[in-house]
């Protein structure tokens, strides 16, 4: 008898994947996920030292939450990975402001006004034209530049927001709100077949995408049933957020969602401040009211792109903060309801109080 000879196949060799500096410094110590060095191979630079600086910033701790995104970004559920990428672009966007990490060049101010003597504002509805007709060479990418618009418009180195898809183009931002004010996002932005995109209804897409920022702000922050906040509001004005959905977000921050109701409830109770959709937080402002309120905010420092966030502080702090709120707000109140006397009487004349023994 032979013995029969054994046959066998090398062992294919393993191959590890090469994971990114960024990837090793952001999960030190952590096993890195599946499809997170994919996911973050498409974070630009200024993405991922945005990430590693607001680390660095706020704390080792916050490094949990951008693994989450990341993760979730990566994750084979198609609405669990929209939604972290709606979550991640809002943090980076929020870091990039706080740590100075917006390239100048990439400012709306200075491609609008680069090279330019004549600083009066754009023809934006000109612009938008010479985007469409191919006149004018649209941006590589597309972002969500609607607080860097608001800015502009607030500062008058804008007549307005943009209105139609090719206008959104020229300023490089995805999202605008259209002629009857319904906000608008374009998709499919440089693609063989839509170079210039399309466009369909933000509300729409929540149930698709998983919630937007804003409206899981409301949600998180509304005690009860919407009672109808953004219902008959009058054309040409807005319905404002007395206290500002992503001011009282930052309060909150590092709070979960039970500690979160207990906290509005005090603050309802005893400062008689009301928050998210809560109808008590309305104020149906006309435009240009709305406008000088928020510059006077910006002043005060309740600008939530600067606000500082309440991770780890204290209840006491929390506290602290919400009254001096109330007392600011008060004294807000009190020149708003001046403006808006002027603007439909076109004077504010207090009538003297008399006093009676």
């Amino acid at each position: 008898m032979v013995a029969g000879k054994l046959l066998t196949k090398a062992a294919a060799p393993v191959v590890e994947e090469v994971v990114s500096p960024f990837v090793k410094r952001l999960f030190k110590g952590v096993k890195v996920p599946t499809n997170v060095n994919k996911v973050a191979s498409n974070l630009n630079k200024i993405d991922q030292k945005t990430i590693l600086s607001s680390i660095k910033q706020e704390g080792p701790e916050l490094s949990k939450g951008w693994q989450n995104m990341l993760t979730n970004a990566g994750s084979d559920n198609v609405e669990v990975r929209l939604a972290a990428f709606e979550e991640l672009e809002g943090s980076l966007k929020r870091f990039r402001s706080e740590s100075k990490l917006i390239q100048k060049e990439n400012r709306i101010e200075d491609i609008l006004y680069k090279d330019a003597k004549d600083t009066r504002p754009p023809d934006l509805a000109q612009m938008g034209k010479e985007v469409e007709a191919g006149l004018r060479e649209a941006p590589k990418e597309l972002t969500d530049r609607t607080e860097e618009i608001d800015d502009l418009v607030t500062r008058g180195l804008l007549d307005r927001k943009p209105e139609t898809r090719f206008e959104a183009i020229f300023l490089g931002t995805d999202k605008f709100d259209d002629p009857k004010d319904i906000n608008r996002m374009i998709r499919q932005f440089r693609t063989d077949n839509k170079p210039l995109g399309r466009t369909e209804q933000t509300i729409l897409r929540p149930q698709q995408r998983g919630m937007t920022v804003r409206l899981g702000r409301e949600g998180k922050l509304t005690l009860g049933e919407d009672e109808g906040f953004y219902l008959k509001t009058p054309k040409g004005s807005h319905a404002h957020h007395w206290n500002p959905l992503a001011v009282m977000d930052k309060v909150v921050e590092g709070m979960s969602p039970k500690q979160v109701k207990s906290f509005i409830k005090y603050i309802e109770k005893e400062l008689g401040i009301f928050s998210g959709n809560h109808i008590g937080n309305l104020r149906q402002l006309p435009e240009g009211i709305h406008k000088m309120l928020h510059r006077r905010l910006e002043e005060l420092g309740y600008n939530p792109t600067t606000l500082q966030s309440f991770v780890g502080a204290s209840l006491s702090q929390r506290k602290a903060f919400m009254k001096k709120l109330k007392l600011d707000f008060d004294k807000l109140e009190k020149e708003i309801f001046q403006e808006m006397m002027v603007a439909k009487h076109g004077q504010y004349n207090p009538q003297p109080q008399w006093q009676t023994y």
